[in-house]
């Protein structure tokens, strides 16, 4: 089979895998749901007991009402999630890298903090920290990992008590009630372990990181390359070491194989195309622990690479199916994205309008992109697939 055929399969997960990925998460919902509705309901029997909670209860505005309090609620738990694993990564010796609620992205950049706009699928926020050197080939890395959980289960047992204190005040002892159960579910989520389609959890990379070495060195990297780029450093010239090829082991673990799709990152930008473009088809072709978020991204830049290498229409066609195209379109607020859909008008559809359109969205993208760096890297990009099409 060639490496071209290879490519198209996508067998990022095996079958097996992702049908226990679904029961884990059939699981999870079940527990999380079965969990909130006996807290609840047990929560509302102490309500009751009063005689202004009773009649709280039996108003038609009391459902109303909750429902507003635990979705704010849910949302502050969020917030506080990404502060535990702040806080608790300071205490451990981390140093602030960026902090994000929704798309709202606090980046530091050369020594200042700057707001940013940056949306990830698969999640409502994160907290990215920088570890410490490393002290005989390891570092302390559980605090971080597991600190947005404690976050959660330490706000949940207040609220808990606040609860018991002011169960006859019933609009406070609703808050509470609300205040409680995000806290829980947002416990629940992050902490039971999974590896959903999108992005692993705490809990998943928890245990990940517990068990393999390489798994804990390769968050490591990740973080360090973060860094660089927060003082403009590029992939390329960074050190060759953080690049390299996981193990033949650690190409079932997710946080291992993560450095393979950041080596990828490496050869767009050092413009090894044709190393990419290899790395690209053995990813996608194997059976690797990569998210499908990734495997999409990858795509992306293998559409782009095509473009550029002649543009077999066929190929590209089989390559920038309606599955990806979709994909795509949710994951447009990427600059490395907008840089392949602006390959693909020029190039393949002779649309310059539409390019030049993209070329507009990639400029807005760019202002609000956290890193300078990576805006340099895909502009040099957008200028080859222009020259291409110009050589054409």
């Amino acid at each position: 089979m060639s490496s071209e055929d290879k490519s198209l399969k996508e067998i990022n997960v095996s079958e097996s895998g992702k049908k226990n990925n679904t029961l884990k998460l059939i699981i999870m919902y079940f527990l999380c749901g079965g969990t909130v509705g006996l807290l609840l309901g047990f929560f509302i029997g102490h309500l009751a007991k009063t005689s202004e909670g009773s009649l709280l209860i039996k108003s038609p505005l009391w459902m109303l009402v909750a429902f507003l309090m635990l979705v704010v609620s849910f949302y502050i738990q969020i917030a506080i999630h990404e502060f535990g694993h702040m806080i608790f990564g300071l205490i451990t010796g981390y140093k602030f890298s960026s902090f994000r609620m929704g798309n709202l992205m606090w980046v530091k950049e050369e020594g200042k903090i700057r707001l940013k706009r940056f949306k990830l699928a698969g999640t409502g926020g994160q907290c990215i920290m920088i570890p410490p050197e490393l002290s005989d080939g390891d570092y302390k890395y559980a605090l971080y990992h597991l600190g947005g959980i404690l976050a959660n289960v330490i706000t949940s047992i207040i609220a808990l008590i606040l609860f018991f204190l002011n169960f006859e005040t019933p609009i406070t002892a609703i808050s509470c009630i609300c205040f409680f159960l995000s806290g829980v579910i947002q416990a629940l989520l992050n902490g039971i372990p999974m590896t959903s389609m999108q992005i692993n959890n705490d809990g998943s990379n928890f245990i990940e990181c517990r068990k393999s070495k390489e798994a804990r060195r390769a968050v490591w990297i990740q973080m360090k390359i973060i860094e660089g780029c927060g003082k403009n450093k590029r992939l390329r010239d960074m050190n060759p070491e953080w690049f390299e090829m996981p193990s033949e082991e650690g190409k079932n673990n997710y946080l291992a194989m993560s450095m393979a799709t950041f080596r990828e990152n490496m050869l767009m930008d050092a413009h090894r195309f044709e190393e990419a473009k290899e790395l690209i088809d053995e990813l996608l072709s194997g059976d690797y622990a990569i998210p499908t978020i990734h495997c999409k991204i990858l795509k992306s830049d293998r559409i782009y690479l095509e473009l550029i290498y002649g543009g077999d229409r066929k190929k590209v066609d089989e390559l920038y199916d309606d599955k990806q195209k979709t994909a795509m379109k949710q994951m447009r607020t990427l600059i490395s994205v907008i840089r392949t859909e602006y390959a693909y008008q020029l190039i393949y559809e002779k649309n310059k309008k539409k390019a030049d359109e993209l070329l507009r969205l990639f400029d807005k993208a760019a202002d609000r992109h956290p890193y300078k760096v990576d805006v340099s890297s895909e502009r040099e990009l957008m200028e080859i697939a222009l020259m291409s099409d110009m050589a054409k």
